[in-house]
């Protein structure tokens, strides 16, 4: 008897308390507000928006800040790693300046024959990775997290300006080959 009162407990109970965990409970949100906490760590910055798109879990986690007494910038894709040490930290925009690209890029696919090959596609985007991507080069070598950004605010804020307008773009080649003509749009508000 002990035995089947068990079962009849435990059995929908652990399937119920995975999804509530999973959907509802702390398992869904908690890499959104372990994310908060870290931003609201950092003295010099306000959240102006933080925002996710809801799938299975909370993805593609992206922020509006305001460092105080500088400006504002945009940073896609974050995560619990990006406030240690990142493979990729995305920005989207710093002091009225929204960042574009377009240009060419390799691209792994499968083949009819089932094999992979890489390709060369067309590409856009509206924010670039200043941490393991193409364009982290052009910024100052301390970036390593979000906080190395909103310390590094004015120095990237320099060469993000420097950039030219939409009719003007500049090219980038990568050393594998890829290629992008990058351009930012000045916010005029």
């Amino acid at each position: 008897m002990k035995r089947f009162l068990i079962f009849v407990f435990l059995f929908p109970g652990l399937p119920l308390f995975w999804l509530w965990y999973t959907f509802v409970g702390p398992g869904y949100w908690a890499e959104y507000k372990d994310i908060k906490a870290e931003l609201e760590k950092i003295p010099e910055l306000e959240i102006k928006e933080l925002g996710y798109n809801e799938d299975i879990t909370l993805e593609d986690i992206w922020a509006i800040l305001h460092v105080k007494g500088k400006g504002d910038l945009t940073v896609y894709g974050l995560t619990r790693e990006s406030f240690e040490e990142p493979k990729r930290l995305v920005l989207g925009a710093i002091g009225g300046f929204d960042i574009r690209f377009r240009g060419k890029q390799f691209m792994e696919v499968t083949n009819e024959a089932g094999d992979r090959e890489s390709i060369k596609s067309d590409v856009s985007g509206y924010a670039i990775t200043i941490i393991g991507g193409a364009f982290s080069e052009m910024f100052p070598s301390d970036i390593k997290n979000v906080q190395g950004l909103v310390k590094n605010y004015d120095g990237v804020l320099e060469v993000v300006s420097e950039w030219p307008g939409p009719d003007q773009k500049k090219n980038l080649k990568d050393g594998k080959g890829n290629e992008y003509n990058y351009y930012t749009l000045r916010d005029n508000n």
